[in-house]
């Protein structure tokens, strides 16, 4: 096996771990500036593999996108460009093959309507606007060739009186020197496509597919709770939801959808925070938030590695 480290990020470090499930690194983004934790949002491996690209932000005051050698002694701001004065959200970084650009999200949720694919060496972005004010853009991932990007579109119902609601999401192809996107993949009845990561090989996607369960009448959770403006409320109706049903709100598959055949298969079913590919394709690396899982088709996973310092956000092998 390549013995190129996974890198994943807790509550406040980024960590670099070794395929037997040895903790080969440890550091803090250079760029906390008090007590506060430090929240990753992302992470990717540079083309070169000597580095590592992430997003964070504390407390929300700022969102930015940052590069970091394998030790942390060397650390910089990408975007956006100093005194910008911009405090978008900014998440889900991957690096193209060839090293000439880093796509990432711009915005959360309904409000995520760009995809930015900025060229490291100049500093220079350009914009992948969604296709319509109902839709937003999500997880994009390379497909080997540096011209094909597959991204999440997802589609909410915008209203005046309250927040936007959701109502499907699909997995989209885009060639950047032009077309029209390739469509590949749809959510089912209240279900959600929640990440994707494309292979080495650009033939096939991982994706985490997510699926409410009906709770109280008949309805979801999000059905529930759609309309409150306070989040506190709705955590105390998730509460009050959990308390009534001791069983989970919601269940995860994390799939493979093979672009030759056009089949999607299933891999593990569980809790999957965030996940990614092996350098040779043939296994997934996935956690649950807590532990980090070696999962192969066809085989049950195998846990090598527990976090005592903090959830684990984010996840990147280099592939």
């Amino acid at each position: 096996m390549n013995d190129q480290p996974i890198a994943f990020a807790t509550a406040e470090f980024i960590c670099l771990l070794t395929p037997d499930g040895r903790l080969a690194a440890r550091f803090p983004s250079q760029f906390r500036e008090n007590e506060v934790a430090f929240q990753f949002t992302g992470l990717s491996w540079q083309a070169s593999r000597q580095g590592l690209v992430y997003c964070g932000h504390q407390a929300r005051r700022w969102m930015h996108l940052f590069t970091t050698n394998l030790d942390g002694s060397q650390q910089q701001r990408l975007f956006p460009a100093a005194g910008s004065g911009s405090d978008q959200a900014v998440h889900s970084p991957a690096c193209a093959s060839d090293g000439r650009r880093i796509a990432f999200v711009v915005g959360i949720g309904a409000q995520a309507q760009e995809i930015v694919l900025l060229d490291p060496s100049s500093g220079a972005p350009e914009r992948l606007h969604s296709a319509s004010p109902e839709q937003a853009l999500g997880s994009p991932t390379w497909l080997a060739a540096p011209s094909r990007l597959a991204l999440l579109a997802t589609l909410y119902r915008r209203s005046a009186e309250g927040p936007a609601t959701y109502q499907s999401s699909g997995l989209e192809v885009r060639d950047l020197r032009g077309g029209a996107p390739q469509r590949l993949l749809s959510s089912a009845d209240r279900e959600v496509l929640e990440q994707i990561r494309g292979a080495p090989d650009g033939r096939r996607i991982a994706l985490l597919r997510r699926r409410e369960l009906e709770l109280l009448g008949g309805r979801t959770y999000s059905e529930w709770t759609a309309g409150m403006a306070n989040p506190r409320q709705a955590d105390y109706m998730r509460k009050i939801a959990r308390q009534l049903h001791p069983f989970p709100l919601e269940q995860r598959s994390l799939n493979v959808y093979d672009l030759g055949l056009r089949e999607e298969r299933q891999v593990f079913s569980g809790e999957v925070e965030a996940f990614d590919w092996s350098p040779q394709g043939d296994q997934l690396a996935f956690t649950d938030g807590s532990q980090i899982w070696l999962a192969r088709e066809n085989a049950p996973p195998a846990s090598i590695y527990r976090s005592e310092s903090g959830e684990i956000r984010a996840l990147a092998w280099a592939n």
